[in-house]
């Protein structure tokens, strides 16, 4: 019994944020059946908390992004006319991240085989995403189930225009505008998936030195490219040059520094390309940079600066006007910041960003008992994350969830080396 739940669990946690659009109120079908399978599980969930500090370091920081979040919505309710309903729904997905987070350190605490179903999903969801691409002549088959999994998005005006550009480009054959999402509502989740998921194969190879995989990434970083979203390439390119140089490596060649300071300058170049070195009319995506993502940060800091405890719609509303009226850009009137550091402001107020910091040093702190080469691995994937994060909205605790994943392997590892017998300085056993 407890094998087939763990296996429901693994399948649960690799589709996240798939099957949003089938749901009871506010919570999908998948996520109500994590909730189910954690209190299932409570028992063994109070046991890691006591036995286990970085588990229960990890619980602390999310309950405190909670009581934060509470009081700023408390004060968006009572004072800036927000619906009441903000209050339960952001407690909610609070839980929701203590809730994902557990479930697969669970099940891969017990054996990493789960792990190996949830990266064979991942595998399969880039594969329908490259069957969706306009090239393939399953393309309009495959749009159609992807259509299927989104019915009733008629309220949802930007996700039924997502798909119907997408049919279009199908339909018409343009596939070098067109931005890969797999079955996901729009590419940049599926960025964020593809980020965090060509970590899950290098860490699996690091540990195995198994093929399979080197094939995953490709599959990975081919699905990537075909997204067109550059901050992503870049994240990705950071991390398999860094990966190349350090790991396994008693020292570092020069040849390879000089390789990879070529390859970051190449990839900086490539997807921040001026538009007018290029051909106008349907190039590619990759090829321009015109959607100035600085005023849009400028808007969100300036919003944060007037309103540093809680912004309501309304009063966000008037910055952007103020900023257009400063500016000239009519993107700032639309446009979310786009930078997921910014958005924990809007999510955490100020205080928000003394938690993350405080976090991302006790993240830091926790990788360092473990061994050379993973310690540099996870720390790359922090840096591509960051990278990433700066362009998109998407941040931890916020909206992304495949992210837990990564945070609980570092438990989980230095679980499996303490256990081979490793010797750590006593200083950083105390740490951990």
């Amino acid at each position: 019994m407890k094998p087939a739940l763990f296996i429901l669990i693994a399948v649960l946690l690799a589709v996240n944020n798939i099957f949003i659009n089938f749901r009871i109120g506010n919570l999908s079908y998948d996520r109500l059946l994590e909730f189910g399978l954690f209190f299932l599980f409570f028992k063994s969930y109070i046991t890691e908390l006591r036995e286990n500090s970085f588990f229960r370091k990890y619980n602390l920081y999310i309950i405190l992004f909670a009581i934060v979040q509470f009081l700023m919505n408390i004060k968006l309710v009572m004072f800036n006319g927000a619906e009441t309903k903000i209050i339960y729904v952001s407690f909610v997905k609070c839980f929701s991240y203590i809730v994902f987070s557990y479930l697969f350190l669970l099940i891969v605490k017990e054996n990493t085989k789960y792990l190996n179903i949830i990266i064979a999903i991942h595998l399969g969801i880039c594969v329908f995403g490259l069957l969706h691409h306009p090239i393939s002549p399953l393309s309009s088959q495959v749009h159609q189930i992807k259509t299927s999994l989104y019915k009733g998005v008629e309220g949802n005006e930007g996700l039924s225009k997502k798909l119907t550009g997408q049919d279009r480009y199908i339909q018409e054959g343009i596939s070098n505008r067109f931005r890969m999402s797999g079955p996901f509502p729009s590419p940049i989740p599926f960025a964020y998936f593809l980020l965090s998921a060509l970590f899950l194969n290098l860490y699996m190879y690091l540990r195995s030195n198994k093929k399979i995989y080197l094939f995953n990434l490709s599959i990975i970083l081919l699905c990537s490219f075909m997204s067109q979203t550059r901050s992503l390439i870049l994240a990705e390119v950071v991390m398999i040059m860094i990966f190349w140089v350090f790991i396994n490596n008693k020292r570092i060649n020069t040849y390879k520094v000089g390789i990879v300071i070529t390859v970051l300058a190449l990839a900086v170049l490539y997807v921040n390309r001026p538009s007018s070195s290029v051909q106008t009319g349907e190039s590619s995506r990759m090829t321009k940079f015109n959607d100035r993502r600085e005023l849009l940060w400028i808007t969100g800091m300036y919003a944060i600066a007037k309103h540093p405890f809680g912004i309501s719609k309304e009063q966000y509303a008037e910055v952007r006007k103020e900023m257009y009226y400063i500016t000239g850009s009519l993107t700032v009137l639309y446009m979310p910041s786009h930078n997921g550091f910014i958005n924990t402001a809007f999510n955490y107020t100020v205080i928000g960003y003394f938690l993350m910091i405080g976090f991302c040093i006790f993240i830091y702190k926790r990788t360092k008992p473990l061994s050379k080469n993973y310690r540099i691995i996870f720390n790359t994937f922090y840096i591509a994350y960051i990278i990433n994060a700066t362009f998109h909205n998407n941040f931890l605790f916020y909206s992304d969830y495949t992210v837990y994943m990564v945070l609980m392997l570092i438990t989980i590892h230095y679980q499996y080396e303490k256990n081979k017998g490793l010797e750590y300085p006593k200083q950083l056993l105390n740490e951990a």
